[in-house]
């Protein structure tokens, strides 16, 4: 996924299923790849490219239903902030 807004993907609401996605976010290097504030979200065997000290792969607020991260490939790690 190539993203030149905020954030690569924004989930707010609804039941999303992501699967293998490509997340590059070098347009805005140290935010988010994926913002979830809200809704059901299953990440599947996607890969995020950037391994930075600074990028947060994935933000999950408290509005999130539930969340399932299974079989991705996170470059140097995954950087999870969990709010």
């Amino acid at each position: 996924m190539w993203g030149r807004s905020q954030y690569t993907a924004t989930i707010q609401g609804g039941t999303v299923v992501l699967q293998q996605a490509d997340f590059w976010n070098f347009a805005n290097y140290g935010s988010p790849n994926l913002n979830a504030t809200g809704g059901t979200i299953r990440l599947h065997n996607s890969y995020f490219v950037l391994n930075a000290a600074n990028v947060t792969h994935v933000y999950v607020s408290s509005g999130i239903t539930s969340m399932a991260i299974k079989g991705n490939i996170f470059t140097g790690g995954l950087n999870l902030n969990d709010q």
